[in-house]
């Protein structure tokens, strides 16, 4: 069976009223027996106090408080952000798209560039195709009489060796020639068809 032992001690009245504990060494410990009785003696002196700061224990209690509220404020403040990241995220996607689509547009505009520069090299060659064509022309209209009247001459000899002329007069594209020989004479009508 086991003895218990009581501990006395003396500790004013107003150490025990502010919530303190007392830390006893165990060499600390003095044997006592009172009537029969084992008591243990400890001086004030060789206890060490522990008190109950209460005063900490309320302000650690606010803090905790302003901290809940704080994190509460985190907590709205992180769930505004995964709002802003989803709406990013769209954000993103959309310019993803917006920028291909950029880029779809690019590649056309460049290849209708391209058929422009090609088309335009064309027509730099038909105008010079018809400048030629325009000055060609103009070096016929020149060699043609203004009026449309020619005058065709000429002379040779026939096999008897005398002496005969040609004069032919042309209007537009229709001739008249007249042939004149010693004792021959002859009048020819024609045109000129051109291979």
């Amino acid at each position: 069976m086991r003895k218990y032992f009581a501990l006395l001690t003396l500790i004013p009245g107003s150490l025990l009223a502010e919530n303190c504990d007392f830390l006893i060494a165990a060499d600390a410990l003095q044997p006592k027996i009172i009537q029969g009785k084992r008591y243990y003696i400890v001086l004030e002196n060789q206890m060490t106090k522990q008190c109950i700061d209460t005063q900490s224990i309320a302000d650690d209690l606010q803090r905790m408080d302003e901290l809940k509220t704080l994190l509460l404020k985190y907590k709205n403040n992180s769930d505004k952000l995964t709002g802003d990241i989803q709406k990013y995220q769209t954000l993103s996607k959309d310019y993803e798209l917006a920028s291909n689509q950029l880029v779809e547009l690019t590649h056309k505009y460049d290849l209708q560039i391209s058929l422009y520069d090609q088309l335009a090299g064309k027509y730099d060659a038909l105008t010079q195709d018809y400048n030629k064509l325009v000055q060609d022309y103009r070096n016929l209209a020149l060699q043609s009489s203004p009026s449309g009247i020619k005058l065709d001459i000429g002379a040779g000899f026939n096999n008897h060796g005398e002496v005969g002329g040609l004069i032919g007069v042309e209007v537009y594209k229709f001739k008249v020639w007249g042939v004149v020989q010693q004792g021959n004479n002859a009048v020819m009508v024609g045109t000129n068809i051109t291979f």
